[in-house]
C-alpha cells in the first residue's frame, strides 16, 4: 500500500524555480490542498485545477484556516524581519469561475496571501464568513469571486463576507455575493474592515456593501468600486467618520505629463506599507484615478526563456490603475516606470545581464523584452521601462537575468 507521505508526492507535480516552489493540486484534492498549505514557504505558489475543491463535503463546520494552525518557531514565516513573506493561491486559468474553492477560512492561515483567478465559496459551511483574521498578515484578491452563504435560521451571528481586523487587504478587480436572501433576520455586511485598498469592485446583495472601522493610522484607498446593489453601499462605525471614504482623492490626477513619485507609491505586500522607490510618469491621463503597486511574492507566472529570477526576491511588479490614459502617437506616449536600480541590483548575481519582462493582462508574457535604460535622476539611479500604450496601466513588469551566453 502506498503511504499517504508517498501518495502526496506522487500526486503532486512539482516545479522547481530559483524562487518557488509551484504545487500543482490535483482537481478536488482537498486532502493534498490541506497538506501543501501547511508545507508551504515564502515564495510559494498553490495552482489549483478548473474545478470544484470543496472542503465541506464531510464536515461543514471545517474550517481551512482553523486547521492549519500557526507555524513551528524555527519555520521561515516567523522570521520578522522578513515583511514581505508570502505565497500566492492562484486557479488554473484567468477565468475565476473556473476554479472553485468551497472554504472557509474565519481563521489566519498565519501566512500572507495573494488570492488570484479563482472563486471562494462558503456554500454549503455552518458560517457564512469566507474570510476573517485579526493579525498584521497581507492579504491581496486579485480577479477573484467571493461568495458568502448565509446560514440557516438558527445561525444567531450577523452575516459577512469578509471580516478584516488590523490586516493588510486589498480587493482588485474582486466581486464580494451574498448568495441567497439571509434568513436568520440578522444584518449582512459584505466587507467589514479597519483598513482596505479596494479597486475595480463590486459587492452585491448585503444590507451593508462594506463598513469601514478606522483608527490612528489605518488606510483606505476604494476608488471606481460598485457598492450600489446593497441596501446600504458604505457605512462607517464612527460618528463622525474620521474618513470621508465617498471624498477620496486620487494619487493620479488628469492632465499632461503626470509624475507619480516615492511618496505617493506604497508597496502593498508589505507588513507596513512602506513607499517603494518607483516612479512613474504618465504621459497624458485622461480620467484621473489611483494607482498602485505591489510586488508579488513569489515568482508567478513561471518564467519561459533563457531566464532567471535571480539569486534574491523574484522582482514581479503587479500594477494596477483606475486612471485613464490617452494613447498618444509615437515612443512620447508611452508610459515611463522608473525602478530604483539597486533594488533591482540587489536580486541578481550579474546585474549587467537584467532584463525586463512584461506580462500582459490575460497572465501571458509578451513576446520580447521590454525597451529598458539606465538612467540617474538627481544623483540616483534607476532603471526606466517603457510600457506599452494602453488604456490602462494593468500589467506585471518582471526584471530577470538572462542567460550568459
Amino acid at each position: 500500500m502506498i503511504s499517504f507521505a508517498l501518495f502526496s508526492i506522487l500526486a503532486v507535480v512539482r516545479l522547481f524555480t530559483t524562487s518557488a516552489t509551484i504545487y500543482d493540486i490535483p482537481c478536488g484534492d482537498v486532502v493534498d490542498l490541506q497538506a501543501k498549505l501547511a508545507d508551504a514557504v515564502p515564495g510559494d505558489v498553490l495552482r489549483l485545477d478548473a474545478c470544484i475543491y470543496d472542503t465541506f463535503a464531510s464536515d461543514p463546520n471545517f474550517d481551512l484556516g482553523q486547521e492549519l494552525g500557526p507555524p513551528a518557531l524555527d519555520s521561515p514565516w516567523n522570521n520578522d524581519d522578513d515583511k514581505e513573506k508570502g505565497i500566492i493561491i492562484v486557479g488554473a486559468t484567468k477565468n475565476p469561475q473556473d476554479t472553485v474553492l468551497k472554504a472557509v477560512m474565519s481563521f489566519s492561515f498565519y501566512k500572507s496571501v495573494v488570492f488570484e483567478d479563482l472563486t471562494i465559496s462558503a456554500q454549503g459551511a455552518e458560517t457564512s464568513l469566507i474570510y476573517g483574521g485579526d493579525s498584521d498578515q497581507i492579504l491581496i484578491y486579485q480577479n477573484c469571486i467571493l461568495e458568502a452563504s448565509p446560514p440557516g435560521s438558527s445561525y444567531l451571528s450577523n452575516v459577512m463576507g469578509l471580516f478584516l481586523l488590523v490586516m493588510k487587504p486589498a480587493l482588485i478587480r474582486t466581486t464580494v455575493n451574498l448568495q441567497s436572501p439571509n434568513q436568520n433576520g440578522k444584518e449582512s455586511i459584505g466587507v467589514y474592515a479597519e483598513g482596505l485598498v479596494m479597486l475595480n469592485s463590486k459587492v452585491n446583495g448585503f444590507d451593508i456593501g462594506l463598513e469601514i472601522s478606522p483608527y490612528d493610522g489605518s488606510y483606505f484607498r476604494i476608488f471606481n468600486n460598485d457598492l450600489t446593489n446593497n441596501t446600504e453601499g458604505i457605512s462607517c462605525t464612527r460618528t463622525p467618520c474620521p474618513i470621508d471614504i465617498n471624498n477620496l482623492i486620487p494619487n493620479t490626477p488628469a492632465g499632461s505629463k503626470i509624475n507619480i513619485g516615492w511618496n505617493k507609491v506604497k508597496n502593498l505586500f508589505h507588513e507596513e506599507y512602506p513607499n517603494i522607490p518607483i516612479k512613474i510618469k504618465f504621459p497624458s491621463v485622461l480620467v484621473a484615478g489611483e494607482t498602485i503597486v505591489y510586488r508579488k511574492p513569489a515568482a508567478y507566472p513561471p518564467l519561459v526563456g533563457p531566464y532567471s529570477t535571480g539569486i534574491g526576491k523574484p522582482q514581479y511588479y503587479q500594477f494596477e490603475s483606475t486612471a485613464k490614459l490617452e494613447k498618444i502617437v509615437g515612443p512620447a506616449g508611452k508610459v515611463k516606470l522608473y525602478f530604483s536600480k539597486s533594488m533591482i541590483d540587489a536580486n541578481f548575481a550579474n546585474p549587467a545581464n537584467i532584463v525586463a519582462l512584461l506580462v500582459n493582462s490575460n497572465g501571458n508574457f509578451a513576446p520580447n523584452p521590454l525597451i529598458m535604460s539606465a538612467k540617474t535622476i538627481n544623483g540616483e539611479d534607476f532603471y526606466k521601462v517603457r510600457f506599452k500604450k494602453r488604456s490602462y496601466l494593468n500589467c506585471i513588469i518582471v526584471f530577470v537575468e538572462r542567460s550568459s551566453k
